[in-house]
Formats: structure tokens, C-alpha cells, sequence
């Protein structure tokens, strides 16, 4: 009978260090989704080149995965062709830094990172798309609680791409 008590002590014991070990979202990742989590309107001018192409697309942003990942979704329509990506933003508390992982229905993926504050992000990393390796970048500036600019600018196949995306909830 002397085991009982002692057994649940050790299975108490185990529970409660379970749960310290089980780590917590960042509070910087709580201001971001305060400031993304909705929906937002955006309208986009793209540049490759000489060629410059305008659209507009939706972007729903949501916080999932426990909590430790707002997701983008987003679609929009560019002269006909049907585009979709899904984007995860999450910060890593450990080093600083945010994490950008994204795809899209075009076969593009793009990994990213960046330091600072929610109000003004410089991400730089890798991208694939159209068969070829490019190294982006992406500054993200807060306008307001409900206007967000995303700047990119990369180069492949020897042409410079450019974008400037206006969202606004």
C-alpha cells in the first residue's frame, strides 16, 4: 500500500516536468499576430526587367501549429493565371530571429530570415523558382495598424525582379 502514494508522486512529479519542458510561444510572435492576424486586400506591381505587371490578391493570416506560426494564405489573379501561396512566419526566441518559410502555385519556395521589430523587418535568405536559385530580399514596414508594405527585390537569370506590395485590412 506504501507504493501507491509514492508511485503517484513520481507520476506527478514526471507530469509537472513534462509540461516546464514544453516550450511557449515568444512574446515578439504576439505582437506580430497582433498586428497580421485577418484579413488583407493587396495590391501588387511587379517588376521583371522591362516588364511591369499589376494585380491584386487576398491574404487570410491565422495563428496555428500551437500557436508558434502565423500562416498566410493567399490568392489573387495575374492576367488570367491563378495564383495561391501559403507563407509561415515564426520567430525563433533563442537567436533573435524571424523565420519565413513560403510556397506557391507556381513551384517557387522561399526560406527567409530577419532581426528587428515587428514594425520594420529586413528579411534576406534563398529562393527557388523557375528552376533557378535566387537569394531575395524583403523589407516589411508598418504603415499603420492596418497597412503593411512588403518591398522585394531579387535577380535571376541576370534580369532584376522587383515588387511593391501594398496590404491593407
Amino acid at each position: 500500500m506504501r507504493c501507491l502514494p509514492f508511485a503517484l508522486a513520481i507520476v506527478l512529479a514526471g507530469a509537472t516536468a513534462s509540461a516546464q519542458m514544453f516550450p511557449k510561444p515568444a512574446p515578439e510572435l504576439d505582437a506580430m499576430a497582433k498586428l497580421m492576424l485577418g484579413a488583407w486586400a493587396c495590391d501588387s506591381t511587379a517588376k521583371f526587367g522591362k516588364i511591369e505587371q499589376k494585380y491584386s490578391l487576398k491574404i487570410t493570416w491565422t495563428r496555428e501549429l500551437g500557436g508558434f506560426w502565423l500562416v498566410g494564405r493567399s490568392e489573387g489573379n495575374a492576367q488570367g493565371m491563378k495564383l495561391e501561396s501559403v507563407s509561415y512566419l515564426g520567430y525563433d526566441a533563442a537567436a533573435k530571429t524571424w523565420m519565413q518559410v513560403g510556397v506557391d502555385s507556381q513551384g517557387a519556395l522561399v526560406m527567409l530570415t530577419a532581426k528587428g521589430p515587428p514594425e520594420k523587418l529586413e528579411f534576406t535568405g534563398k529562393a527557388r523558382a523557375m528552376g533557378q536559385e535566387v537569394s531575395p530580399t524583403m523589407t516589411m514596414v508598418k504603415k499603420s495598424d492596418k497597412e503593411v508594405v512588403l518591398s522585394t527585390s531579387a535577380t535571376m537569370g541576370g534580369q532584376a525582379m522587383t515588387e511593391e506590395m501594398i496590404c491593407k485590412k
